[in-house]
């Protein structure tokens, strides 16, 4: 939320943390050079400043639930009413819990909107939306009637608000039941008559009748505004599927089906067989999201035919993103849709149930996607495959495209072999683990600009002792040393399984770091959640050698004994006079020991540390 502060303001109240203030994107440069009370003191004394940001600083306006201001200070987080009616002309975007009465007041002033989010919609909220239906581009609704006393509005009146946006492009729907009353309560009736002996009367055959022919005339309004779109979010949606062939979306570019219900009127109860029949109507398709229910029984070798039936790589030539990020889908549905979907470019398997049937889409001597994908995230997957790291070498030894990868971790040892090897079976060791369709012993993603994945088992020689040019660790940075495009290198993890992770890479010097000098193009540099040795002097070597960096993140190690020595000498140094006497001295403080992270700061001030 964003307040106007008034430049009268009392040298008191301009001290304070206003929390409504904060600082646009554009304007980080600035604020990291002055303190965050400074920019902000900026910002109220200067009336230029305040006229030119004010457009930015309302643009998006975020109000928390009810139950959140109820816990915290009305003054501090939300505008006086006056202020807010008089910089609502300014407002593009609104993001809310509920229509509350606080927000009402706004429907006159909102006419500009291009975003509106609306989680658990009533009949207040349907007002700001016709305010703004010549500009709303973006629309975010939800509809659900637990823990709220408050009318509802129906599916005919939601429906007949989205006809008359215009230029709405992006919409997200979130518990909606595309379906006429009527068939709802006669579902809850039937429910009741088979959990209870209770009598329970049923609607009549002409009553049902009339409630499917208006079911179907609501899907066709539904389908109507879809052919309108560009992005669809479909999240806990019940509707039925196009029943034409001729029913196609032309516009529709993004789609993203979660934990929803499609009926297709096959008889057919695996939910994916139903999205996919959903999918074949969009021609157009070039990102595909599926996070589909769990299906009640096995994938079976039927539903695979039906699947290559349905030819999606000619009914939707165009998908080249697919993400399946945490799904419930199977190993063998995730090899099956990888089949029908040969032109993808990027694709997102993070925590699925991914294992050899989708490796082999991915790497074998058949697949197609080895050679396309540019951009590839196997991440914390849960499948057997996960035992071992073998399975992520042979990604980085098949896929020659890829611009961008991320795992969770691979064994040092595995890197190393590969390294070693001349051939796919240059050793009886290599062959375990590298089969012969591999097309390289090592990597040949030699283009990749984007690596996230912790290196492990590492078997580290003592600190006192100069590793050899053949350990693992020398040859896990051979490895990386190859990969001159690298913008971003991140060998700690961002998931919990990682941190305080033993036997990782040391990163310095000694065991071979100044082998990665040939990264030239990194950017970032992220070492976090690794028992490292890294100290500043590899800091200043990674400075020197890697002239566009701009950001590292992890944590510093200080040399404990070079620190106490320069602890002692700066509080007390003694050296002889001429009379005898032993006079104390100071000596000067280095914060290159001391404190690494300010003396890193100062020195270059344009690079981004932390922790």
């Amino acid at each position: 939320m964003h307040q106007e502060q008034d430049l009268d303001e009392s040298h008191d109240q301009a001290q304070e943390s206003h929390e409504a203030l904060g600082v646009p994107e554009i304007l980080i440069g600035i604020s990291r050079q002055l303190a965050r009370n400074d920019f902000l003191n900026c910002l109220l004394v200067s009336r230029s400043w305040n006229n030119q940001l004010l457009p930015l600083l309302w643009q998006t306006l975020n109000v928390p639930g009810t139950h959140w201001r109820r816990q915290i200070s009305e003054r501090k987080h939300f505008p006086d009413p006056a202020v807010l009616k008089k910089h609502a002309p300014l407002i593009r975007s609104i993001g809310c819990r509920n229509f509350t009465p606080y927000l009402s007041s706004l429907i006159p002033a909102c006419s500009q909107l291009t975003q509106l989010e609306i989680l658990d919609l009533t009949m207040d909220g349907l007002p700001l939306i016709e305010q703004n239906k010549d500009t709303l581009q973006t629309l975010i609704i939800q509809l659900d009637s637990k823990g709220t006393q408050e009318t509802l509005p129906s599916l005919d009146q939601i429906l007949s608000v989205l006809e008359e946006c215009r230029f709405l492009g992006h919409l997200e729907l979130w518990s909606f039941k595309i379906q006429d009353p009527l068939l709802l309560e006669q579902e809850r009736r039937l429910q009741a008559k088979r959990t209870s002996n209770v009598v329970v009367e049923l609607l009549s055959p002409s009553d049902i009748a009339a409630a499917k022919c208006r079911t179907q005339e609501l899907h066709s309004r539904f389908y109507g505004i879809l052919r309108r779109l560009s992005i669809l979010l479909l999240e806990g949606t019940e509707l039925h599927g196009p029943q034409q062939d001729h029913d196609v979306f032309y516009s529709l570019r993004q789609l993203h089906i979660r934990a929803s219900t499609i009926e297709s009127g096959e008889d057919s109860t695996s939910s994916l067989l139903n999205e996919l029949r959903f999918v074949r109507h969009c021609q157009y398709l070039t990102k595909l999201r599926l996070q589909p229910l769990e299906n009640q029984r096995l994938f079976e070798k039927a539903d695979e035919e039906e699947l290559i039936k349905m030819r999606l790589e000619i009914a939707c030539p165009w998908i080249t993103t697919l993400d399946v990020s945490w799904s419930s889908l199977t190993d063998q549905e995730l090899a099956a849709l990888l089949k029908v979907l040969p032109h993808l470019t990027v694709l997102d398997l993070q925590r699925t149930n991914m294992d050899y049937l989708t490796l082999e889409q991915l790497t074998g001597s058949d697949s197609v996607l080895k050679e396309k994908l540019r951009d590839l995230d196997v991440s914390a997957v849960s499948g057997p495959i996960a035992d071992n790291s073998l399975w992520v070498q042979r990604l980085l030894c098949s896929c020659r495209g890829l611009r961008r990868f991320q795992a969770t971790a691979i064994q040092a040892e595995v890197i190393a072999a590969g390294v070693l090897a001349t051939t796919p079976n240059g050793s009886q060791e290599q062959g375990k683990w590298l089969p012969g369709d591999a097309l390289s012993p090592t990597w040949v993603c030699l283009g990749l600009q984007f690596l996230q994945v912790s290196v492990q088992e590492v078997n580290r020689p003592a600190e006192d002792l100069q590793p050899q040019s053949k350990s693992d660790e020398w040859l896990v940075y051979r490895q990386l040393a190859l990969l001159t495009e690298l913008q971003t290198l991140s060998l700690g993890g961002y998931d919990m399984s990682t941190w305080f992770r033993r036997q990782t890479l040391s990163l310095t010097l000694q065991s071979g770091l100044d082998q990665l000098k040939t990264l030239k193009n990194l950017r970032v540099f992220n070492f976090s959640c690794m028992d490292h040795r890294l100290t500043v002097e590899e800091v200043e070597w990674m400075m020197e050698h890697w002239p566009r960096l701009r950001k590292v993140t992890g944590t510093i190690r200080v040399d404990m004994t070079k620190a106490m020595v320069s602890r002692a000498r700066t509080e007390s140094q003694e050296e002889p006079a001429e009379g005898g006497e032993a006079i104390p001295i100071k000596t000067a403080y280095d914060p290159r020991i001391e404190q690494p992270e300010v003396y890193l700061h100062r020195k270059w001030p344009m690079v981004q540390f932390s922790k």
